[in-house]
């Protein structure tokens, strides 16, 4: 199966970073589970909250 390549640009890159961030972070043992969790699930719900796109 091929990988399908994108480009991100403005806030989606800009999200994208955040999260590639805090996994390496957490690979370190920087950050728990609970914590990228955490984050990730307020990415998520900025996402959703009425107004956005």
């Amino acid at each position: 199966m091929a990988r399908e390549r994108t480009t991100l640009s403005g806030e989606d890159a800009e999200q994208f970073a955040d999260i590639r961030e805090d996994l390496s972070e957490h690979r370190r043992g920087e950050l728990s589970n609970a914590e990228v969790v955490r984050r990730l699930m307020e990415m998520w719900e900025k996402e959703q909250s009425p107004g956005r796109r």
